[in-house]
């Protein structure tokens, strides 16, 4: 094992860049809190703030793989500074926007911003730490993310109505900036401090790059895991989960905001699980994500099957929502595999690409259904909710076309994924040679 791994070093390195994370998503979902306000500051009816998210998802989505060649390019260092202060900007703007275009660009900018960070630091993990550690810290990557929402669920919605939009956006703008100055003067790339790319990829457009990169198996593989995982809890928790709540079942602000907590504090604790396992069957990493995206078909499937569903479906679809994330993360992990190191920030980017191409495509189709079946009515919300299954039949199949060729690359280099049968048997054999050492 490198000396270099694992060490105090790699820790300060790791949880610096999770602070920046945790801010980048602190940007993120700020815009979330501020929906009443922005629609009387901007003089804009409540539907049209729905453009303030898809413009954001978009370019979040469009600007993975340019972010992911970025990285490879100039190191995580560079980008993750780069993005913080695009965010910065962005936030700056829309603290002094009054109109819809000016903000809709700040969101633009914010959300470019956005794109840069996650991306960049999922590349820090394998030059700082050792493989089997990697996927757990990919989820707690993840799970530390959540604290960024909380912080705009509580103390910025609390500042946002003490204070007012300009002095709390520029709260963020600040915020964002000193992100930026921290990570340009103290993160590293590597711990040996060599160039952030290898020789492999300097004769290599950022075209080439992509392409090459695409074309790898386990690269398809990886976008549609984290699609078909990822995209449920977007399009619930972005943009239609609120609506449905209120006006399709008819609960209350409270019983809404516990449903919401619930998929939050959930989530937290999937990620490390699924961290946990994944190292143990390496070989069998799509069936993490296939096993959330299934449990999120049949609790759609429970909560379709009510007009008014009952407290308990809701409580079971948000536990199978909660998983999403750490099921999305389980791409990243097969794309890393088997792609070189001085292409894992393209890689990553192209996965990530999934989840949010997918939920963009739901939300709009979801929109489009529910206005056609007849507005904000319980039936018609049961109509647009069924449109995700047309999406989740689209990401089994490209997960079944893909995963054998994969699976065919790893036994050519004899990792051979052995039946289910014989998995399981040799599991019985070494918990029993474990109990009879005891």
């Amino acid at each position: 094992m490198n000396h270099a791994f694992d060490t105090r070093r790699s820790w300060s390195v790791y949880l610096l860049a999770v602070v920046v994370y945790i801010s980048a998503i602190w940007q993120r979902s700020s815009f979330g809190v501020a929906g009443v306000v922005a629609t009387e500051r901007f003089h804009v009816l409540a539907s049209v703030l729905s453009l303030f998210v898809v413009v954001q998802l978009l370019t979040y989505a469009a600007m993975q793989v340019p972010a992911g060649l970025l990285a490879d390019r100039f190191g995580s260092r560079v980008v993750i500074g780069s993005g913080a202060a695009i965010m910065a900007l962005g936030q700056l703007s829309l603290a002094n926007s009054t109109s819809l275009v000016p903000a809709v660009a700040a969101r633009v900018l914010i959300g470019m911003g956005d794109a840069m960070t996650f991306t960049s630091v999922i590349r820090l993990l394998p030059f700082w730490f050792s493989a089997r550690r990697v996927p757990m810290l990919v989820q707690l990557t993840s799970m530390f993310g959540q604290v960024g929402q909380l912080i705009s669920t509580i103390p910025f919605a609390a500042f946002l109505r003490q204070r007012g939009w300009t002095p709390a956006f520029t709260l963020l703008a600040v915020v964002s900036l000193v992100a930026a100055a921290t990570s340009w003067s103290l993160l590293r790339n590597r711990p040996d401090g060599q160039r952030v790319h290898s020789h492999v990829d300097g004769d290599f457009s950022f075209i080439d790059t992509a392409r090459q990169v695409w074309r790898n198996p386990a690269t398809k593989l990886g976008f549609f895991l984290h699609a078909v995982a990822g995209f449920p809890g977007l399009v619930f928790a972005m943009m239609w989960g609120y609506p449905y709540l209120d006006r399709g079942v008819g609960l209350g602000a409270g019983e809404t905001s516990l449903l919401f907590a619930l998929l939050v504090v959930t989530g937290m604790v999937c990620g490390p699980l699924i961290g946990w396992l994944a190292p143990r069957h390496p070989l069998r990493l799509s069936n993490f994500s296939l096993t959330v995206a299934a449990a999120n078909v049949v609790a759609l499937g429970v909560v379709l099957s009510f007009e008014r569903p009952p407290l308990w479906a809701l409580v079971l679809w948000m536990v199978a929502l909660s998983a999403n994330a750490a099921g999305s993360n389980i791409g990243i992990e097969v794309a890393r595999t088997r792609n070189l190191a001085s292409r894992i920030g393209t890689a990553t980017g192209v996965v990530i690409m999934g989840a949010f191409v997918f939920g963009v495509a739901g939300m709009l189709l979801f929109g489009v259904v529910l206005d056609l079946a007849g507005g904000y009515t319980p039936a018609a919300f049961r109509v647009a909710w069924s449109t995700q299954l047309v999406l989740f039949a689209i990401g089994f199949v490209g997960v079944y076309a893909l995963r054998p060729k994969v699976r065919r690359l790893n036994a050519a280099e004899g990792r051979v994924v052995p039946p289910w049968p014989d998995a399981l048997a040799r599991e019985w054999r070494r918990w029993r040679e474990r109990l009879s050492r005891r």
